[in-house]
C-alpha cells in the first residue's frame, strides 16, 4: 500500500458526535481531500467501509462503530484509524489512542500499523471480545437513558442486576474434538487496556489464537466471584474457570442462549467461532 497522499475516508457515528463542527473541521485541515461519511442507524458503517475504496478508514465513535468498521474492512487492503467517541472506548485505550481528537489524527497521519487478528462468531468479527451468556444478558439489559447520563457506570448497574436475576443454561463448549461444560463462555482477541484494566492478560490480538474461559458453576454467588476474580485478576486462584487457547471452538446449548460480539448482540446460540489471523491493520 502506497502511503503517499493516501486516501482517506472518516465514518463518523453522528449519535456519538453531538458537536460535529469542529471535528469536522480538524479533519478537513489534516486530510484536505478527507470523504466523510455520517452514520445514522446500525449497518451503516458496515456498508460505508464495504463500499469505500480508500487506503484509510477512520472510524469515529465507539467500539461498536469500530465493530462495525471492522466487518467491512475485512479483506480489504485497508489501515483502520480509530478516533474515540463512544462509552467505553476499549480498542482505542488497549492502543493508548486518546479521546483528544488532535492527538489522535496526529497518530493516523503518523501511520504506524500493527497487523492483528479479528475473532468470528456466527459470521460475525470482533475485535475484543465475544460472549455467551450471562454478559450478552448484561448488554441487553443496559438502559439507553442510564447509558446517556452516566456512562460506563450502566454498566455495572446492569451487570449487578443480571446477576441477581438471571438464569443459565448449560453450554457445551467443543474444543479440539473435546466437550466441556459450563454456564458462560468468553472468547477473547485483546483482553488487556491499561495497566489496571486487564480483563485476560494473556490474551494477544497477534498470536493467531482465541483465549477461551469456559465458568462451570451458576448460582449467584459463583457469578459475583468470578466478577471479582476478573477485576482482580485473580482468576487463575479459581478452579472452576477453565482457560484453553484455540483456533475454532463451537458452543451448543438446549435452551437458546444470548451471544454479543464486541458488546452487541447478534442472535443466539448454536454459534460457530474461529480466529481469522492477521486480518486488518490499526493505526496506532
Amino acid at each position: 500500500m502506497s502511503l503517499t497522499n493516501p486516501k482517506v475516508t472518516a465514518i463518523l457515528n453522528s449519535h456519538k458526535c453531538k458537536n460535529k463542527k469542529p471535528l469536522i473541521k480538524k479533519l478537513n485541515k489534516k486530510f484536505p481531500d478527507i470523504e466523510i461519511l455520517e452514520t445514522t442507524k446500525a449497518g451503516d458503517a458496515t456498508k460505508f467501509a464495504k463500499k469505500s475504496n480508500s487506503n484509510i478508514i477512520i472510524a469515529i465513535g465507539g467500539d461498536g462503530t469500530v465493530n462495525e468498521v471492522v466487518n467491512g474492512i475485512i479483506g480489504k487492503d485497508v489501515m483502520l484509524g480509530i478516533i474515540p467517541k463512544g462509552t467505553a472506548n476499549l480498542i482505542a485505550r488497549a492502543y493508548g489512542i486518546p479521546k483528544n481528537t488532535n492527538k489522535a489524527l496526529d497518530i493516523i497521519d503518523f501511520k504506524r500499523r500493527k497487523k492483528i487478528d479479528i475473532g468470528n462468531i456466527n459470521g460475525r468479527n470482533f475485535i475484543i471480545a465475544a460472549g455467551i451468556g450471562i454478559d450478552a444478558e448484561m448488554y441487553k439489559n443496559v438502559e439507553p437513558e442510564l447509558k446517556k447520563m452516566f456512562g460506563e457506570v450502566a454498566y455495572s448497574v446492569s451487570m449487578v442486576k443480571t446477576m441477581l436475576n438471571y438464569k443459565p443454561d448449560e453450554l457445551i463448549v467443543k474444543i479440539n474434538n473435546k466437550k466441556y461444560k459450563g454456564y458462560y463462555v468468553l472468547f477473547c482477541n485483546m483482553g488487556k487496556f491499561s495497566k489496571v484494566f486487564q480483563i485476560l492478560p494473556e490474551a494477544k490480538e497477534d498470536d493467531g489464537l482465541l483465549d477461551i474461559l469456559i465458568f462451570t458453576k451458576k448460582d449467584i454467588a459463583a457469578q459475583f466471584r468470578y466478577l471479582y476474580g476478573i477485576l482482580a485478576q485473580q482468576r487463575k486462584q479459581f478452579k472452576d474457570i477453565l482457560h484453553f487457547k484455540a483456533e475454532k471452538i463451537e458452543v451448543t446449548s438446549k435452551q437458546p442462549a444470548l451471544i454479543h460480539a464486541d458488546a452487541e448482540l447478534i442472535g443466539k446460540t448454536p454459534a460457530k467461532v474461529k480466529i481469522i489471523k492477521s486480518a486488518i491493520e490499526i493505526i496506532c
